[in-house]
């Protein structure tokens, strides 16, 4: 198992220690033994840390947190407008252009049902409803079929 990794407050206070102990006269290596780290490791840090001050380092720590947050927020700000772009197709105000609209971006890129209604500012239940006749009412629609030629034979249609 590794040893955990130091913060940056302790990798500061060990430079310091480090450049009183080589002031005083020790070799490197000493110093680098008594810290417990290698001398790359202690070099590296000399490199990334070594001229902050503890608050220096607080600040920078904030910093580096709010760029990643930002950063997120860029990255899913461009997938809804490449979502917003690749799905437009009419008037999405129609239930089943809705369903279409999400089916279709679906179909062709691994993105979530969430993360495309989200985009396309649809609920997720026009989405997932799916209407159920009930079996007391006529269908709304009735199918406007062609009559059967037999149908048509019996009307004396077509002789």
């Amino acid at each position: 198992m590794g040893k955990q990794r130091d913060t940056t407050e302790e990798i500061i206070h060990k430079l310091r220690e480090a450049d009183v102990l080589i002031g005083q006269g020790q070799t490197m290596g000493q110093v680098t033994k008594q810290r417990g780290v290698t001398e790359q490791t202690y070099f590296r840090w000399r490199k990334s840390h070594g001229g902050l001050r503890i608050d220096q380092a607080k600040r920078l720590r904030e910093l580096e947190a709010e760029n990643s947050r930002l950063k997120r927020a860029v990255a899913d700000l461009t997938l809804d407008k490449i979502i917003l772009q690749r799905s437009r197709r009419g008037n999405y105000s129609a239930r089943v252009r809705c369903r279409e609209a999400v089916a279709l971006v679906r179909a062709k890129h691994a993105y979530s049902e969430r993360r495309i209604c989200r985009a396309l500012g649809i609920a997720r239940s026009v989405v997932r409803y799916v209407p159920q006749p009930r079996a007391d009412e006529p269908p709304l629609r009735q199918s406007r079929s062609l009559p059967s030629p037999r149908s048509t034979a019996a009307m004396g249609i077509g002789k």
